[in-house]
């Protein structure tokens, strides 16, 4: 988990719990209408903007990647690269068969490899993976920007 993430989250619930229980009427912090109107208005708009499966698939991504730490350090993956190619170079591409590989791009790419397919084929499923993640990725941006746009004229409404 990203330690950051945790604790901005934390800080911001800790804050805003403190102001309403120093600020005595909990009442004048939460309005369930308006909260009704905001995120209700906010998931009708963007339900209208895009398909609802990429709604979905977009609020997991985002929460997952907001709460999870597994961005792989560029120089120790570089690192691993370099050893199993001098092990596939000394043993063979079969001795890469049961190395463990916590990268699941990478690890369709030895897999491949060990499978003895051509590097043509290889390279043409790889970019074609990388070409569908980043479509992904873009479209979660996408949905993201669009609650962003949403969520201010519905708080407007809702106040």
């Amino acid at each position: 988990m990203d330690l950051a993430t945790l604790i901005g989250f934390i800080a911001g619930s800790v804050i805003i719990l403190m102001a309403i229980v120093l600020g005595g009427d909990a009442a004048t912090f939460v309005n369930v209408p308006s909260i009704l109107v905001v995120v209700g208005g906010t998931a009708a708009a963007t339900f209208m903007k895009f398909p609802m499966a990429d709604c979905i698939y977009a609020l997991k991504t985002g929460v997952g990647m907001a709460f999870k730490d597994d961005m792989q350090n560029p120089s120790e993956l570089v690192e691993r690269i370099k050893d199993l190619a001098n092990r596939a170079r000394k043993d063979g591409l079969l001795a890469l068969e049961d190395e463990p590989v916590n990268n699941e791009f990478f690890q369709k790419g030895i897999q491949l490899c060990v499978d003895g397919q051509q590097p043509e084929f290889v390279k043409k499923v790889l970019d074609n993976d990388m070409e569908k993640s980043i479509e992904r990725m873009e479209l979660g941006a996408e949905i993201y920007q669009g609650i962003g746009d949403a969520a201010p004229a519905f708080g407007m409404i809702g106040t």
